[in-house]
């Protein structure tokens, strides 16, 4: 039987590694239903000098794993982070982070970016229900094959994040301006 994954997923990591991501994942097996709940804490990280020297610090599944898969990445910081490693760069007017577990398995790659980045569809579905609402900032999750997007959101009395994945979108986050 096909697993079904839900992840939710509130993260930022402009400027900041203090960042956890949370993952709920919902598994159907022959035991029936089990909810396990994931916390990834990245702890304090340690920069590695780009350097063809100092990438030997990271794992070279990852070392190729990330020059395959984004060549466009420019001036990437590599950082030992205490479950693997991290990669950020820009490119596009995006930024990105790529993370990687101990072994250097690709584990997720979060980019954020504006409104005006935003898939057309995406953004037709959220501001169909908050037309009022500025959107301030877009973060792109993908992980385990899958996409979804986190909305930061907010007007004048309230700031809200939406996760939309598959068309459907929920709200994550609700917080009042007071």
């Amino acid at each position: 039987m096909k697993n079904s994954i839900l992840i939710l997923a509130c993260l930022i990591f402009a400027g900041s590694f203090s960042m956890k991501a949370f993952a709920q994942f919902k598994a159907n097996n022959s035991e029936g239903s089990k909810n396990l709940e994931i916390s990834l804490s990245f702890g304090n990280p340690t920069e590695i000098n780009a350097g063809a020297d100092n990438l030997n610090d990271i794992h070279v599944k990852a070392v190729r794993d990330f020059g395959k898969h984004y060549r466009d990445a420019n001036d990437a910081k590599w950082y030992v982070v205490k479950n693997g490693f991290i990669a950020r760069f820009k490119s596009e007017e995006k930024s990105h982070m790529v993370a990687y577990d101990q072994k250097g398995k690709w584990m997720f790659t979060i980019s954020q970016y504006d409104e005006f980045k935003l898939p057309s569809d995406v953004r037709a579905t959220v501001k169909s229900e908050f037309y009022d609402y500025s959107i301030t900032l877009v973060e792109e999750v993908q992980t385990l094959g899958r996409s979804f997007y986190i909305v930061h959101m907010q007007d004048e009395k309230t700031w809200k994040n939406v996760k939309i994945e598959d068309g459907n979108m929920d709200i994550v986050e609700d917080f009042n301006k007071d």
